[in-house]
């Protein structure tokens, strides 16, 4: 009995020490197994590389056509883009937007000069009704 008052004492007496000491225990601890943990998370993960196509050019202006696609689409709003602009001594002729055609007579404006571009248009293999002309 007298044993365990003298330990009784002793804890008494060098309490704060102790409770000191089992908090640096607690601390180191931590340390050293809170870095291990550390080191698993920053482990660096090298992505493993995977192979893929190369990708191929399309014109068309980002849509995904492809080159004869964009010309036919191009040719079906303008078909008279091969011939145009046209600058003649009568008239001359432009597109001011799709399937729209600004024509200038250098004549004087009368259904027959009128009749001489329809008839250009006509040679050029499109109808000039699928289009709307503007005179001026």
């Amino acid at each position: 009995m007298e044993k365990i008052t003298k330990i009784f004492r002793f804890l008494k007496q060098y309490q704060l020490i102790l409770l000191l000491v089992l908090i640096v225990i607690f601390m180191a601890a931590y340390r050293v197994l809170g870095s291990k943990q550390t080191e698993k998370e920053t482990e660096e993960i090298s992505p493993t590389p995977t192979p893929t196509t190369m990708p191929q050019a399309v014109s068309g202006g980002g849509r995904g056509m492809t080159e004869k696609v964009f010309v036919q689409d191009l040719l079906e709003k303008f078909p008279l883009t091969p011939a145009l602009p046209y600058q003649g001594k009568d008239f001359a002729i432009l597109y001011t937007e799709a399937l729209s055609l600004k024509v200038t007579l250098n004549m004087p404006d009368t259904a027959t000069n009128r009749q001489k571009v329809l008839d250009w248009i006509k040679e050029q293999g499109v109808d000039p009704q699928t289009h709307n002309i503007s005179w001026e």
